[in-house]
Parts: C-alpha cells; sequence; structure tokens
C-alpha cells in the first residue's frame, strides 16, 4: 500500500492533473492579488489537496486531502472582505469581517460533516476488506459514501453552504475556491465505484441536474445564477458514475467512469472560464447584478468573446469542449427517463446562461454602472489560455479523454444538439425581456424550515456547535440528510 500511486493513472486522470494544476495557477496567481499575501500559502495547499485526491493511494490519504481542501479554503474565504449581499460589491464595509467569518466557518463545519461521514465509510470498508486500498466499496459503506459525496457536491437540497460561500467571497478568490471541492467530492466517488454502479445516486443527480438549472434561470446574481449551474454540471458526473454498472458497450465500467471524468476536465475548464469572465465584469461595473449591466460588449471585447466560448462549452455546442463530454455520456444512459431528464437539464442550462451572457453584455442596462477598472492583464490572460483550452478540447477530444470509440462527433449527434440548441436560443429570443428586468430571483431555501424546525435546529447547533444563529438553508439539507440516514438505517444497509 502506497501513500501515492502514480504508476496506472488513465490518460483522462493524467487530463485531471493538467487542468488541475493550470486552473490551480491560475486560481492562486488570482488569490495572490489580494490584500493579505499570506492567504497564498492557503491557496497552494489547496491546489496541492487537489492533486493529492487524484494521487491518493489509499482511502486516508484522500480523507486528508478532503480535510485539506476545507481546511485552505477556510483560511482562504476567512482571510478577505467579503461582499454585501446587496450590491456585490467587494469593498471594505463595516461587518464584512463578522460575515465573513461565519461563512468561513459554516462552509468548516459543512465540509467536516461530509468528512466525518467519509470516515465511516472508511471504516465500515476496513471492517470487511481488512484493508484501505482505494478500490470498490462493499455494499454497507456505499450509503455512508453516497451522503459524504451529496454535501461535498452540493447536491439539492445540501446545497445552501454553497450558495452562501460562492456569493460572500470576492470574484477573484471565487475562481480558486469554486474549482476544485464538488469535482474532487465527484472523483472520489468514481475512485470507490463498485462494478454495479450506484443506483440511488443516478436517480439523485439525475433529478438535481434537470432542476437546479432551472433554479439558475430565476437568479439575477451572476455567482448565484453560476452556483446552480455547477451544481447540475456536477450531477451530470454523477450520473455517469453511478450509471458504471449498466449493461452499455464497449467496457460499460470504464466508459462510464471515463465519461465522469472527462466531464470534470471539460467542465473545470469552462466554469473557470465563466467565473473569470464574472471577475472582469465585475471589476469593471463593481457588482454582479444583472439587472444593472448592459451594452458591456462594446467596452469589453476580451471578456465577452471569452464569455461566448465559456457559454458555448457550457451548453454542449459541437467543437467546443463541452459538447463532446456531454456526448460520450449519451453513449453510457440507456435509461428513456434519465436521458429525458439530461435533456431539461441542458434547456435550462442554455436559457440560465443565454441569461448571463445576455444580461451582462448584449442587453440594456436599466441603471447607471460604475466604470471601476479598465482590467486585469492576469485575468485577461487567464481568459485567453482557457478559451483556447476549450476549444482544443472540443476539435481534439481524444487526447484528453483516451478514448476513439465510441466517436463523439457523429452526423445523428451533431444534429441533434444544434436542433435543441437552435430552439432553446429562439425561445431565449422571445421571453427575454421577462427575465432582462428587475425581478426577485428564487430565494425559497432561504424560506422554508422556518417555525418550530428553526427553534429546534437552533437549540441544537448551539449545544453542539456553539452556533446561536440557525441557517435555514442548512436547517433543510441536514433535515433531509438525517431522513436519507434513518431511511438507510431501517433498510439494514450498513
Amino acid at each position: 500500500m502506497s501513500l501515492v500511486s502514480i504508476a496506472g493513472l488513465t490518460q483522462v486522470e493524467h487530463s485531471l492533473l493538467v487542468v488541475f494544476c493550470l486552473v490551480g495557477a491560475i486560481g492562486v496567481a488570482s488569490v495572490s492579488q489580494g490584500p493579505r499575501r499570506g492567504v497564498t500559502v492557503a491557496a497552494v495547499v489547496h491546489v496541492a489537496a487537489a492533486l493529492l485526491s487524484i494521487l491518493a493511494g489509499d482511502l486516508i490519504t484522500l480523507l486528508v486531502a478532503w480535510e485539506m481542501l476545507a481546511i485552505s479554503a477556510y483560511f482562504i474565504i476567512r482571510s478577505f472582505e467579503s461582499a454585501r449581499p446587496s450590491n456585490g460589491s467587494t469593498s471594505l464595509v463595516a461587518g464584512d469581517m463578522d460575515r465573513t467569518a461565519r461563512v468561513a466557518f459554516r462552509y468548516l463545519v459543512v465540509q467536516v460533516a461530509a468528512a466525518v461521514l467519509f470516515f465511516v465509510a472508511i471504516v465500515v470498508q476496513y471492517s470487511y476488506q481488512r484493508t484501505v486500498r482505494v478500490t470498490a466499496l462493499v455494499p454497507q459503506a456505499q450509503g455512508w459514501i453516497i451522503a459524504a459525496v451529496a454535501i461535498k457536491t452540493a447536491m439539492i437540497p445540501v446545497h445552501g453552504w454553497l450558495l452562501t460561500t460562492y456569493g460572500a467571497v470576492p470574484s477573484s478568490s471565487l475562481i480558486l475556491i469554486a474549482a476544485f471541492s464538488t469535482k474532487v467530492g465527484a472523483l472520489t466517488a468514481a475512485r470507490l465505484v463498485p462494478e454495479a454502479g450506484y443506483s440511488g445516486l443516478i436517480w439523485l443527480a439525475a433529478a438535481v441536474a434537470a432542476v437546479a438549472p432551472w433554479m439558475a434561470v430565476r437568479q439575477y446574481r451572476i455567482r448565484r445564477l453560476l452556483s446552480y449551474v455547477l451544481i447540475a454540471q456536477v450531477a451530470l458526473v454523477l450520473v455517469a458514475t453511478g450509471m458504471s454498472g449498466t449493461d452499455v458497450p464497449a467496457g460499460p465500467h470504464d466508459l462510464a467512469i471515463t465519461a465522469a471524468r472527462f466531464h470534470t476536465v471539460n467542465h473545470v475548464l469552462y466554469k473557470t472560464l465563466l467565473f473569470v469572465v464574472t471577475a472582469m465584469v465585475v471589476r469593471r461595473v463593481g457588482h454582479d447584478d444583472l439587472r444593472h449591466m448592459g451594452g458591456l460588449w462594446r467596452s469589453m471585447p476580451l471578456a465577452v468573446s471569452a464569455g461566448i466560448v465559456g457559454v458555448g462549452a457550457g451548453i454542449g455546442v459541437p467543437l467546443l469542449n463541452g459538447f463532446t463530454s456531454k456526448e460520450l455520456l449519451k453513449h453510457v444512459v440507456e435509461s428513456p427517463l434519465i436521458g429525458v431528464l439530461l435533456t431539461v437539464s441542458t434547456v435550462g442550462t442554455a436559457l440560465a446562461l443565454f441569461r448571463f451572457l445576455d444580461g451582462a453584455f448584449f442587453g440594456r442596462a436599466t441603471a447607471p454602472t460604475a466604470d471601476r477598472d479598465r482590467g486585469s492583464p492576469l485575468l485577461s490572460a487567464s481568459a485567453v489560455v482557457l478559451a483556447l483550452m476549450c476549444v482544443l478540447g472540443g476539435l481534439f477530444p481524444s487526447v484528453a479523454s483516451g478514448v476513439s470509440e465510441p466517436a463523439v462527433y457523429s452526423a445523428s449527434g451533431v444534429g441533434s444538439a444544434m436542433i435543441v440548441l437552435a430552439a432553446v436560443f429562439l425561445v431565449w429570443i422571445a421571453v427575454r425581456r421577462l427575465f432582462l428586468v428587475a425581478a426577485p430571483g428564487s430565494q425559497w431555501s432561504e424560506t422554508v424550515f422556518t417555525g418550530f424546525g428553526v427553534r429546534l435546529y437552533s437549540a441544537v447547533t448551539w449545544c453542539a456547535l456553539g452556533v446561536r444563529r440557525a441557517d435555514s438553508r442548512t436547517l433543510a439539507g441536514l433535515t433531509v440528510l438525517l431522513v436519507v440516514v434513518v431511511m438507510l438505517a431501517l433498510a439494514g444497509i450498513w
């Protein structure tokens, strides 16, 4: 047993290492431009932990990588003065540091909770196999790892921590914070998947992939919008992971896991590109409110060009990298209902990203915007590099995936994708005025589970953690998680 294993990595895993290094370098450089230089050390540790999660040779090392990610992210979040949620500004205001401390603490608590569930899965696995090697989990441990991964990847309804965190940190540091945590959770599931797959995870992830983009459509803050899109794309990775035991041709287990990892590679690239574009926009106008943007394409040609590439990759336009991994995913999915849910996800993702692109760059501004900053050379260079990687990934998909068969490009595949996207684009043109006006975003998760439940949760957190104030989003997630654990216990899964 070795702590780190490099030999035997597949081609797509080598691609993951390269992409993690690239995005990590961009994230570290972006974070290091902040007011506190010491945070650079935490940023480097964060990237190292992400790489360790790919190379870990045993479950204990993999768990250590999870904890390193959580603790380093805590210090990164804690070190920056966050924006007030009312205007999206990153300027220093009274009470910012207190709010940042609360957000960082909540983030750490949730991540530690996921790690505890992972640790229980390790204990159960060892009790049956007498080994902690990274291998397929026994059935008795699968319920624990699914619960841990659901939290780590922010599956709805345990997604409140992601929205709170991504909405609080500055856009520049969000480039790094959003890069690895959820992806490491999904990749962990892929490394531990049994030959029979995760049947329960398939339906959970497919439902989240279908619902999250439509929640994104209602958002008017870019970071919240992209957060929901991110959740949906990670859910696609989990769908492929869960499908690893289905009866598909060409080596079902390997093809499904390759599809999951390949989509992770592409998602990290175009998602980071979109967050870089967001950072460029926020530096220019001083906020991320789509209701008060518009017409930026004239003054920010590089940002709008990079945004078009990122949106195209995210919605699956042929010749861009997002299309190739989604097409490979289609070869894994055989259930018609799962296929319908993924189509619903594609339509919702397209509408949400059209709203982002149109609202930020092409729509008419409904209020004056501040021309605060002429741009950052680092962000500009990062946008160019990431956009180029998205294009190259679409033109040469087998270089990253290592899969030549089944082919990701076919007349039927390209044709069906273009028909769906063209139809969605025409729908957006028809309804865009309804979305580009001032309208409240979806705040359902902030208003549910009130009353007696909040008071009960307040008492529990006060006794266990010393937290006086209840977070209703965390309450919703923990309540559902508790129900799932009780159901698994009654079913005797472990």
